[in-house]
C-alpha cells in the first residue's frame, strides 16, 4: 500500500489491533472485537472518537458492550437483534488502500457483518463500506447503520433540509420519548440544528431528520470532523423517514448515517457507504453565518 501502511500493535485498552495511517492521520482498528474503529484523528494527536464508553447490556448467555469509536448496527433498533454481542475477533486483510474487517455470522440473526476502510493517500479522508450478509434461508428486512461516537465536550451541526417543496413538507424530524425539545444543548436554527455535548448533563437526547445534504459535522479539540454519506430519493427509510440521527448523552455524542430500508434476499448482501474527513484548526463557528462560510470552503468540496 503505498503511502499508506498497516501495522500490527498492542493497544493498552484494547489489546491487539491494527493501525492503519498514511502518515497524516491514523485509525486504531482491534482485532479482538468488533468490526470496530477505536480511534481516529491526526498522527500523534487527539482522538476525535469517544475511547470509553460506560454502557453494558446482558444479551443471553453475553454482553453487548458500547466499547466507544465506530460500530456497525442494523436497523430499526429492536432488543435483543440489535445488540447482538460483537466481542469476537475478527479477521482482517490488508488491501490497496487499507483494511477488510470481517465479522462472523450473528448465531442468533445469522446476518455477518463486515467493514472496509479505504484511507486516502493523503489528508483525512476515509470512505467506510459497510456489508451486512444475510445467512438466513429467508429474505429479511433492515437499513444498514453507521454509528460513530464521538468524543466528550465537542458541539455538532446539521444541516437542515431546504428545498422548496411548495405546499409539501420539506423535512421530517423524529424525536425519541426522553428527548426534550428545549433541552439546553440543542439549538434549533434556520438552517442548523446545533447539538453539544456536556459532559455535566446526564440526560440523553436524541433525533432524526431526512439529511439531504449528506452530511454532519462535530467541533472539538480546535478541528472538525465531517461525516457524509448519499441520501437516496423515493425511497423508504427507517424512523420516520430518517437517513441521519444522532444521540447524546453525558460521556458522547453519537453521528449516525442509516441506509434505506432494504430487502436482503437469502444469501445475499446489503452495502452502506460513508466518508469521513478531518480537517485542522477550524473551530466551532459562533453563528449559522459563520456555519454558512465553513460549508462553502470546507465542507462542499468535500462531500
Amino acid at each position: 500500500m503505498a503511502g499508506i501502511s498497516a501495522a500490527e500493535t498492542e493497544d493498552p485498552t484494547y489489546g491487539a489491533a491494527i493501525r492503519l495511517t498514511n502518515g497524516e492521520v491514523e485509525l486504531l482498528i482491534p482485532r479482538n472485537f468488533g468490526p470496530r474503529i477505536m480511534s481516529y484523528g491526526f498522527c500523534g494527536g487527539i482522538n476525535m472518537l469517544c475511547a470509553q464508553a460506560h454502557l453494558e447490556r446482558k444479551v443471553g448467555d453475553g454482553v453487548w458492550r458500547a466499547v466507544g469509536g465506530h460500530r456497525f448496527w442494523h436497523s430499526p433498533e429492536v432488543f435483543p437483534r440489535t445488540y447482538m454481542p460483537d466481542n469476537d475477533p475478527m479477521e482482517i486483510f490488508q488491501t490497496r488502500n487499507g483494511l477488510r474487517i470481517i465479522q462472523k455470522e450473528e448465531q442468533w440473526t445469522q446476518v455477518q457483518k463486515a467493514v472496509e476502510l479505504s484511507l486516502a493517500p493523503s489528508g483525512g479522508r476515509v470512505e467506510i463500506i459497510h456489508k451486512i450478509k444475510n445467512g438466513n434461508a429467508w429474505d429479511i428486512s433492515l437499513a444498514l447503520w453507521g454509528i460513530t461516537m464521538m468524543a466528550p465536550g465537542g458541539e455538532e451541526w446539521i444541516p437542515q433540509p431546504d428545498t422548496d417543496t411548495g405546499y409539501l413538507s420539506n423535512r421530517h424530524i423524529s424525536l425519541w420519548p426522553y428527548t426534550r425539545m428545549d433541552d439546553p444543548r440543542l439549538d434549533w436554527g434556520s438552517r442548523y440544528i446545533r447539538l453539544k455535548q456536556e459532559p455535566g448533563i446526564k440526560t440523553p437526547c436524541k433525533l432524526g431528520l431526512n439529511n439531504a445534504a449528506g452530511w454532519a459535522s462535530y467541533f472539538n479539540h480546535g478541528n472538525m470532523f465531517i461525516k457524509g454519506f448519499v441520501e437516496a430519493e423515493n425511497v423508504t427509510y427507517p424512523d420516520g423517514g430518517c437517513s441521519y440521527e444522532t444521540y447524546v448523552n453525558e460521556f458522547m455524542l453519537e453521528m449516525e448515517s442509516l441506509s434505506p430500508l432494504v430487502v436482503v434476499k437469502a444469501g445475499e448482501s446489503a452495502y452502506h457507504q460513508e466518508f469521513w474527513d478531518l480537517v485542522p484548526g477550524v473551530s466551532a463557528p459562533g453563528s449559522e453565518e459563520e456555519m454558512d462560510q465553513i460549508r462553502t470552503t470546507q465542507i462542499e468540496r468535500r462531500c
